[in-house]
């Protein structure tokens, strides 16, 4: 999470509002500041860009959702993807593996509950 008011105004944003469309120039007027100075800030501050970030939280909201049985497709949906496949390539970058995999392996290793730690961010 970052820790400057104007950045944590927009994970904050981001993270109450996963399944919006928002972009970077939403965030940047939201803080009031220009798109090129969020997005450097952002970067520094967290490794990654605003977008990232959010593809990041959204996996991360993803995992229990997965592990609880719920289809790729749905959690896709309710993440604000319009595509699965969109998910599950951003999901493979973050996570190494497709959401189907990771939910197969998190059952049949018999752990009892999502590894919502895995995601760094």
């Amino acid at each position: 999470m970052p820790e400057s008011p104007r950045l944590r105004t927009v994970a904050l944003r981001i993270l109450s509002r996963l399944d919006a469309k928002d972009s970077t120039a939403d965030w940047s007027e939201l803080v009031g500041v220009s798109q090129r100075e969020l997005v450097r800030s952002f970067v520094r501050e967290t490794g990654v860009s605003p977008i990232q970030w959010r593809i990041r939280a959204r996996v991360r909201a993803s995992l229990p959702l997965l592990y609880s049985g719920i289809p790729v497709a749905s959690t896709a949906r309710r993440l604000g993807y319009r595509s699965a496949g969109t998910f599950s390539e951003h999901f493979r970058d973050v996570m190494g593996r497709t959401p189907g995999a990771y939910a197969r392996n998190r059952m049949k290793t018999g752990e009892t509950g999502p590894d919502t730690g895995a995601v760094a961010g």
